[in-house]
């Protein structure tokens, strides 16, 4: 979450424990005692740091020390041989030592609630309203619905799956650009994975994410009208591995670190610039510590 605060991340994460499609604490028998958590409501959390604050190509903060502490709940409603459906409702935060002017630290504290439903042949559909509170001014960034199309390509690929994503995001009100109101936001993402240590306690498995941003309608719209298509292309690696030393009851926790390259279009750099003083290409380094139970 911490170079673009994807909520497709967020949501598909939520998809992902809700349908089984991930390795959980959730309902695993264990030798040395019962099922840890076997029950339809399933609860994750985590906190990551990063070196900067980029939702979708706009810059919000690079100095000081950013804290981003999330968590979501997800309830499974329904599930047969064809489908499975689960809600969830989350918050993300975005806490800064920097503060201009004197102004509060809790930058952004968001709102997700959504449904998200696993469909035949490796397909989710997810559809989510954000939002996007700013604690500091008292009122929100923006008001969206996110519709999330996602497909698990690990049946034909295994390895070498690319697990795409498609996300459409509507603003009805408000505007993450801060300059003009509504806008429709539209990104495309891979994140083909692999375990690259064997480990009965700690494997290592290492992601590559690669994810663009485009506007669809005034999404990155300057003060002079324009309103270009393309936003932002980031690049990635990410390692994580699990922390088997923390007791199965408590949950099952994870650490990661990564690193993004960030290429930024003249719009949404320009957007950025006024906060941040942003260039074209941002490096970001993050690092973060996660929980599902």
């Amino acid at each position: 979450m911490s170079l673009t605060k994807n909520w497709t991340t967020a949501t598909l994460a939520a998809s992902a424990l809700a349908f089984g499609l991930t390795t959980t604490a959730v309902a695993q028998d264990d030798a040395e005692g019962p099922a840890i958590n076997s029950g339809a409501i399933s609860l994750d959390l985590g906190i990551d740091t990063t070196s900067a604050y980029y939702f979708r190509g706009i810059a919000q903060e690079n100095k000081g020390l950013i804290l981003q502490p999330w968590a979501t709940i997800t309830v499974d409603l329904y599930e047969d041989d064809q489908i499975n459906v689960a809600g969830y409702v989350g918050t993300w935060n975005s806490v800064h030592s920097h503060q201009p002017g004197g102004t509060d630290s809790w930058y952004e504290a968001d709102v997700i609630v959504g449904v998200s439903v696993g469909l035949p042949a490796g397909f989710t559909v997810d559809l989510a309203y954000i939002n996007l509170y700013n604690p500091r001014g008292g009122a929100s960034f923006a008001q969206e619905i996110d519709l999330t199309v996602a497909y698990d390509d690990s049946e034909f690929l295994d390895e070498l799956a690319l697990n795409p994503y498609a996300t459409i995001a509507w603003e009805f009100s408000g505007g993450s650009d801060g300059v003009s109101g509504e806008g429709t936001y539209l990104e495309l993402g891979i994140e083909p994975s692999l375990t690259v240590l064997e480990s009965e306690d700690y494997p290592v498995s290492l992601s590559l994410p690669v994810t663009a941003g485009f506007s669809l309608n005034n999404y990155y719209q300057d003060g002079g009208g324009n309103d270009p298509f393309f936003g932002f292309v980031s690049v990635g690696i990410a390692a994580s591995t699990s922390l088997s030393f923390v007791p199965a009851e408590y949950g099952d926790w994870s650490a990661s670190l990564g690193f993004d390259l960030l290429l930024l279009g003249d719009e949404a750099n320009d957007v950025g610039r006024g906060v941040t003083g942003s260039s074209l290409v941002v490096p970001i380094v993050y690092a973060g510590i996660s929980m599902s139970y």
